[in-house]
């Protein structure tokens, strides 16, 4: 079933962390880099507020297809 789900785009992530702080369900984290990145298992609709945050507009949504837990490509 296909939905849209949380994406970051690591090269534009400047880890400032406001999406971290503002993620209702700590669904988004820093990764080893120190770049944002999602945890796809505990993302829900309202983590969708991390978008408007993002000051470079990092973060955006994806076709996300629930049955084969990946992205369509």
């Amino acid at each position: 079933m296909p939905c849209k789900r949380i994406k970051i785009n690591k090269d534009k992530c400047i880890s400032c962390g406001a999406c971290i702080a503002t993620s209702p369900n700590q669904a988004i984290d820093f990764d080893e880099n120190n770049k944002a990145e999602v945890n796809p298992k505990i993302v829900k609709e309202d983590d969708e507020i991390v978008i408007d945050v993002c000051p470079v507009e990092a973060i955006y949504l994806e076709e996300f297809d629930e049955d084969k837990k990946e992205y369509k490509k």
